[in-house]
């Protein structure tokens, strides 16, 4: 989450493309390699092609990616290669370079022919939210090579899949197409939105409130990729017309940034006592940067660079920052809540507030349904409800959040969670939740699985409040500081198929009960 931020920073003779911008970093691919201070070689071919049954394998040689003529050239050939019939290339920023708002600005030319996808485009740096696409992509340029005529820029974002969703809109021009001339390819991105345009026309807009339903993944830092991709779901193989070898060129790549779209990246909600909380800025080049914090609040770590780390305590404030670019001082602030700092939190109000965002489950959920039988628990209006997969042994609601910043309170029974609950469920019925870290838990069991909580229904039929004890820690090694998503676990290890009447998920301090 983040807050807009106003900031205003000489760039000192740094090429300004706009009125109010600065460049930030850029590849005019002026070297006679690949730089590889800002670009990395993604090699190999992945797991089921990419997840798209492409047919290339990607290497890191110079037959693939080459930089000559003032131009980076990625060139796919059919050739035997790793397994496969043809070879390609691909590079990314990641590790490298990572930004989370400005222009991107693009001037290239790519192949024509049936099979071929070329593509630049973005995924997060650090999977904040989950692995895709629930953290996000965003496709800035995606050209089929044979439809060169028509460009593609997309959202992809949402649940797991199969309930992931994509959000996007195409350019179709006039001669000279894509494959015959350069054109200029444009990204703007702030914080509520993402535009597209192709030669100065924007042709797609895609507003937070667009998929207010889903998870804005767009907050957090994303790298950039570009990679001429054979094949796959989309384009096609290739046939006998497509000419070998296939060149995607490049003649630059820019990041411009304003005074209107760029933030400091940080959590602006917290759980009061949480520790080592990660807040950033852009690390433009010959800057350095004084933080500023408010009263109860420390930084553990980072004054003087980009990223420093705060522990909270039970207010919260403004978080600042100034930027000393050619000797000016600009400041950037950043208000951040601690929730309730009082006895309790609301993290999941099915009637308003919801910090939890579903992702994946094995039954089914609705997330604002009349309200059964209202009493002094829960008199709201409407609540959410999630019905049991009776086919499912560990039925498993998956919830992305990032407000979990210190999970050890947790653990040691500072902080406890509290949720309201309806059922015709027996009672004793065991509920459970799991912290987690989702892209550690993508391997097999404990890996990634922080701590289990467990509560147990009193009450048939009507509403009632459970707290959740901490049980035990699969993982140890997982990280008190890298939770993103709080599972729910109805009736584990049964075959029933029980339904529950959810609201008011909130996080309570038992020692002001």
């Amino acid at each position: 989450m983040r807050s807009l931020l106003f900031i205003f920073i000489l760039a000192c003779g740094s090429l300004s493309s706009q009125t109010g911008e600065h460049l930030i970093w850029h590849d005019e691919f002026r070297h006679d390699s690949l730089d590889v201070t800002k670009w990395v070689y993604d090699i190999g071919n992945g797991a089921n092609g990419w997840g798209n049954n492409e047919l290339q394998y990607y290497t890191n040689n110079g037959q693939n990616v080459k930089v000559e003529d003032g131009l980076l050239k990625i060139i796919g050939k059919q050739q035997a290669f790793g397994g496969f019939n043809y070879t390609s290339g691909k590079i990314k920023t990641k590790g490298k370079f990572a930004f989370n708002s400005g222009r991107i600005e693009i001037k290239a030319k790519f192949p024509s022919g049936q099979g071929l996808w070329p593509a630049v485009w973005m995924l997060p740096e650090d999977n904040f939210y989950g692995t895709w696409p629930v953290g996000g992509e965003i496709d800035i340029i995606e050209i089929l090579g044979h439809e060169t005529n028509k460009v593609h820029g997309t959202l992809h974002y949402g649940r797991y899949w199969p309930n992931n969703q994509m959000t996007g809109s195409s350019f179709t021009i006039g001669a000279p197409d894509f494959a015959s001339d350069f054109h200029i390819f444009e990204m703007e991105w702030t914080e509520n939105s993402i535009k597209w345009s192709v030669d100065g026309t924007m042709y797609n807009e895609i507003a937070i409130n667009d998929i207010s339903n889903d998870l804005w993944p767009f907050d957090q830092d994303f790298h950039l990729i570009m990679n001429l991709a054979i094949g796959g779901n989309w384009p096609g193989s290739p046939n006998g017309s497509t000419p070998w070898p296939a060149e995607m060129h490049v003649e630059y790549v820019r990041l411009f940034q304003n005074t209107d779209d760029v933030y400091i990246s940080g959590r602006d909600h917290v759980h009061k006592d949480a520790t080592n909380v990660s807040y950033k800025v852009l690390d433009i080049p010959g800057a350095s940067y004084f933080w500023i914090v408010p009263s109860g609040a420390s930084i553990t770590s980072g004054q003087g660079t980009n990223e420093i780390l705060v522990d909270w305590t039970n207010a919260g404030g403004t978080i600042e920052v100034e930027i000393d670019k050619c000797c000016s001082m600009y400041p950037i602030s950043l208000t951040v809540n601690v929730l309730e700092s009082e006895c309790s939190s609301n993290i999941y109000d099915a009637n308003g507030n919801k910090l939890l965002h579903w992702t994946q489950m094995d039954g089914s959920l609705n997330e604002l349904i009349l309200n059964p039988s209202a009493n002094a628990v829960n008199s709201s209006s409407h609540t959410a409800f999630y019905a049991r997969n009776a086919g499912a042994q560990y039925d498993v609601l998956r919830f992305v959040t990032d407000i979990i910043g210190d999970a050890s309170v947790f653990e040691n029974g500072t902080i406890k969670f509290e949720m309201d609950v309806h059922t015709s469920a027996p009672i004793g019925t065991e509920i459970l939740i799991q912290l987690e870290d989702h892209e550690l838990a993508q391997n097999s069991f404990p890996a990634g699985r922080h701590s289990v909580y467990q509560t147990f229904t009193s009450v048939q039929n009507q509403w009632h409040t459970l707290t959740f004890d901490y049980s035990w820690s699969p993982d140890g090694n997982v990280s008190d500081h890298k939770i993103n998503d709080l599972l729910f676990l109805f009736a584990p290890n049964t075959f029933t198929g029980h339904s529950f009447y959810i609201d008011n998920i909130r996080i309570s301090d038992p020692s002001c009960q």
